[in-house]
């Protein structure tokens, strides 16, 4: 597209870009040999259009092989040249776009480097030339300096904070130097924007399919939310169809993939892959039928040898070392597949290698855990600890299996079936150490909602400290108990007791702070604070909470401002930073940039379904500062809706009275 308009976008740009006279106007008059190899004076602008005629008409012609679009190029280039040199002469300022236009001829006869220098020179002399960043993008892309082009894109960000085509190009192009947390911050953006239709729509399709892809590598449930929004506008996509039900199989989500699978039927109804897929699940389902349709695919000649469902089938006729060649390569190849794992679960156990089994059992319920499928894992655990009472060879905890199981219940949200594996596991610890970790763990499942026993997970705690004094998480658990328990003078202490164990965990000092804050101790808050962020240069929340600390008291804004980048870098999809972001821009009188990062924080805030009061308020306070007061009442009635504080609550009162009386 960039290619087949570039030259209406140039005059469009010239005869109506303000920027181009925004220098008074001058006139000279310059000399030159014109084709005919005559000396003739003109007007210097009569070159300026020389140039930009030749330049248009080169770019008109690209593709025509007719016609000598370098030549027209290097013409083009010879005028401008004239133009600047003409205007030198005489003092006469020259304008930004024009070394824009110039550089763009430089571009298309491949002088990346002096199209480069060309644009320096423009955006020096008017840093606003929204194309002359999207060119020197291209050319840093071009030359493979990818992290030089998004730096570049990302310094006028907060100018051109709703543009579609840097947004887009930001994205895609962080995702592909891997930093994935920036590329999905600024396409989440895009689609934010084309959602309340300020954005350009031919880019939804194409962010819907790019975040699917990028969180396939991070979570499996938001890269299934994407692809799943992408085929609803797509819904003949096969491949990425077939993308889904893979991304459903590697999490063991069989239901959602057979549902896939029938969609995909409606469009090929006599596609192979699809009944090997069904193959597939059938198998890790456990089909009673299963047999008879792995024997009817085989009939259709569609089992290739060496194949995973040839491998399936093996292991179903109790061809178990046959089977056991194949099943191996595949779990190798594919660590994370479900089916090949309890392809040779199967076989171990038919092979009566039962030490082989354990250690399957083992890691393939570890692993449905992290793909949060809890029941099957939970299934493989308790499959794991009846094994283990039948063969006393094999030596495993099941203090530590029924630590696993409570964790799962933990994570399903059954507190109470958490609480009664937890209390298996400290009965069938065989050491303190152990007992005292499943202590420290079902101490932690009291606090959950709706238990919330903070009383009694605060007597297990002292509990674990009467035998082990030494035991920082211990002291840190009763910490945040205390905390929220608004006992903050016991939490400090506790802190304090963790500190002295062990002075080099930067949390420790993180969680004191946060303590010493509520009590309004400002002084002890900020060291601690800068404690944290001395013993780790990574703890994103230890750097933003003191950036913002700084920021809300006055304190050193540039060195709040350092913090704050620091902790957006590390974790550029987190609001709180953003937010943070925003509010130390607004203290620093930059208005455009705070509404920005104030914005990004509130479209993430909105996409993880949270609310915060403070985000509205501050947005209210930029509308404000804007003099857009349906906006800043607006957000400022939204922040006193949501909040909980009162003392908060009175205070945004009070801008809305000051308001109204305007």
């Amino acid at each position: 597209m960039y290619r087949l308009f570039l030259f209406l976008i140039i005059l469009l740009s010239f005869f109506y870009n303000k920027k181009l006279f925004s220098v008074p106007y001058y006139t000279s008059y310059c000399h030159y040999i014109d084709s005919d190899q005559k000396e003739r004076t003109v007007i210097n602008d009569f070159l300026l259009s020389l140039a930009i005629r030749k330049q248009t008409r080169a770019l008109h012609f690209r593709y025509d092989k007719m016609i000598n679009t370098y030549r027209l190029h290097s013409d083009a280039l010879k005028y401008f040249q004239l133009y600047i040199e003409c205007n030198k002469k005489n003092n006469i300022p020259i304008n930004g776009f024009t070394y824009y236009l110039k550089s763009i001829s430089h571009f298309e006869v491949n002088e990346n480097e002096i199209s480069l220098k060309e644009l320096d020179k423009a955006l020096f002399l008017d840093p606003r030339i929204r194309n002359a960043y999207l060119l020197k993008s291209r050319i840093l892309i071009r030359q493979q300096k990818l992290i030089e082009a998004s730096d570049s894109l990302e310094s006028i960000i907060p100018i051109f904070s709703e543009d579609s085509d840097i947004l887009f190009l930001l994205g895609t192009i962080n995702a592909e130097i891997g930093r994935y947390h920036k590329s999905i911050l600024y396409l989440s953006s895009l689609l934010n924007l084309i959602s309340n239709k300020g954005g350009e729509r031919r880019y939804k399709i194409h962010i819907l399919k790019y975040l699917g892809k990028i969180y396939s590598e991070i979570d499996i449930d938001k890269s299934l939310y994407y692809y799943k929004a992408y085929l609803k506008i797509q819904p003949k996509d096969i491949n990425t169809h077939f993308t889904v039900i893979n991304l459903y199989n590697n999490k063991g989500d069989l239901k959602s993939a057979k549902a896939q699978l029938n969609k995909i039927e409606k469009i090929e109804p006599k596609s192979s892959k699809i009944k090997l897929i069904r193959a597939e699940i059938y198998y890790i389902q456990k089909k009673k039928n299963i047999l008879s349709y792995f024997q009817k695919i085989e009939k259709e000649g569609l089992i290739k040898k060496n194949s995973l469902i040839e491998g399936l089938y093996l292991v179903l006729q109790d061809k178990y070392p046959e089977a056991e060649r194949i099943i191996l390569a595949y779990r190798k190849k594919y660590p994370k597949k479900v089916s090949p794992r309890l392809a040779y679960i199967e076989i171990l156990k038919k092979t009566g290698k039962f030490q082989g089994l354990s250690v399957e059992l083992k890691d393939t319920a570890e692993l449905l855990s992290l793909y949060r499928q809890y029941y099957m894992a939970i299934e493989l655990a308790k499959e794991l600890l009846k094994l283990s009472e039948k063969n006393s060879d094999i030596k495993i905890k099941s203090s530590s299996l029924y630590n696993f199981t409570a964790s799962c219940y933990e994570k399903l949200s059954y507190p109470y079936m958490a609480l009664h594996y937890i209390r298996l596991a400290i009965k069938a610890s065989s050491n303190n150490s152990d007992r005292h970790s499943y202590m420290l763990h079902y101490a932690n499942i009291l606090r959950l909602p709706p238990i919330k026993r903070y009383d009694k997970s605060n007597r297990v705690i002292k509990r674990i400290l009467k035998k082990d004094k030494k035991n920082t998480n211990s002291y840190v658990l009763l910490g945040l108990n205390y905390m929220a328990m608004e006992k903050y003078n016991k939490s400090i202490d506790v802190f304090s007791k963790a500190i002295a164990y062990n002075d080099m965990v930067s949390n420790f000092y993180f969680y004191r702070a946060n303590a010493f804050e509520k009590l309004g101790n400002i002084e002890n808050t900020i060291r601690d604070l800068k404690k944290a962020v001395e013993l780790d240069s990574q703890n994103a929340d230890a750097h933003n909470y003191l950036g913002y600390l700084y920021t809300e008291k006055g304190i050193d804004l540039q060195e709040a401002f350092n913090l704050i980048k620091v902790a957006v870098e590390l974790e550029p999809d987190n609001g709180a930073f953003q937010d943070s972001m925003g509010w130390i821009y607004y203290k620093m009188g930059k208005i455009e940039e705070a509404k920005h990062h104030i914005n990004l924080a509130l479209q993430l805030m909105m996409e993880k379904k949270e609310e915060d009061p403070v985000i509205y308020e501050h947005l209210g306070d930029i509308f404000y500062k804007m003099n857009d007061t349906i906006n800043a009442n607006e957000n400022w009635k939204k922040s006193l809706e949501i909040n909980k504080d009162i003392s908060e609550k009175r205070r945004i009162k009070l801008k809305l009275q000051n308001l109204s009386q305007k």
